[in-house]
């Protein structure tokens, strides 16, 4: 099994670090996907460079930080990094966050931060973004985006025919409706899901489970059957609160259960082929994991 979706968090990294290897080798988790955010309170690419090396095989860099429209240097830094072989992929980027334009954490210590999304205002025209985005396409590097609204992800699709696209936690907000149907008619459109049965996990073991909430699992559970090839699991894990025992396990759990309408081909592709055939990791790269 591979994560798809793992932020490196700027609190205690190293300590997260040890407890995450940890927590995916009790789950039986080869590897992740890491980023950093791209948020103004958030650690640089450097540190996710880092990781990689002190757990070699263990996780995918993908470049984030780096891409920060705030910084007159950001086009340069980004420059630099892509003519580098080391990273897999570019994202976690706020292509728009019509949702909310400001993030809430709150610490060990229980003190609450609020942190900006750093979007561009043009979105998927501007020019680091626009420069980020062909670059992607010619490297054949995945770029993962944060999307809540589905007509910027169709112009965005539309204007980057080359680049392939992992839209993130596409569960979360939508029913499969939206990126089925973006899916259905755009080849280089990838979606990662999780997040959401990770937060509907208590539900979804429930003895009284919603309706609503069986509902999605199903909707879910077709499209990893009619996309095998195009869909990635991953739980997007961005706090220390993530890592508790409980909470890991469960939407690791979450994804056993929707696997359980899957062939083990579609199985062995959503949790970890296709990420890997995006990225280009080769799976005996991955450190072998008992």
């Amino acid at each position: 099994m591979i994560n798809s979706h793992i932020h490196l968090i700027e609190e205690d990294p190293d300590e997260y670090l040890e407890l995450l290897v940890k927590r995916m080798d009790e789950h039986g988790i080869a590897a992740s996907v890491l980023f950093s955010a791209q948020l103004e309170q958030s650690l640089e690419d450097s540190a996710v460079r880092e990781a990689t090396k002190k757990y070699p095989g263990r996780f995918i860099p993908f470049l984030c930080k780096t891409v920060d429209i705030s910084r007159e240097d950001s086009h340069s830094r980004c420059q630099d990094e892509l003519q580098t072989a080391f990273w897999k992929g570019v994202g976690e980027l706020f292509l728009d966050c019509t949702d909310d334009e400001t993030a809430r954490y709150t610490d060990r210590e229980g003190v609450e931060h609020i942190v900006r999304k750093p979007f561009p205002v043009k979105r998927e025209d501007d020019l680091l973004y626009s420069w980020i985005l062909r670059s992607c396409g010619q490297r054949s590097l995945p770029v993962m985006v944060h999307c809540m609204d589905p007509a910027v992800m169709e112009r965005t699709l539309m204007k980057y025919p080359e680049t392939h696209f992992i839209w993130a936690h596409a569960d979360h907000g939508f029913y499969n409706s939206i990126p089925m149907d973006l899916m259905q008619e755009y080849p280089h459109l990838y979606c990662d899901f999780g997040v959401e049965f990770r937060f509907l996990s208590a539900k979804l073991f429930s003895d009284q489970a919603e309706s609503w909430v069986i509902d999605h699992l199903r909707r879910w559970q077709e499209m990893c059957q009619r996309f095998p090839d195009r869909i990635v699991w991953g739980t997007d894990l961005f706090a220390w609160e993530d890592l508790e025992p409980k909470n890991f396990a469960m939407g690791v759990r979450a994804w056993h259960k929707i696997a359980e309408g899957l062939t083990d081909d579609q199985k062995q592709a959503v949790a970890g082929k296709n990420i890997l055939r995006l990225t280009g990791v080769a799976e005996q790269g991955l450190r072998a994991h008992g």
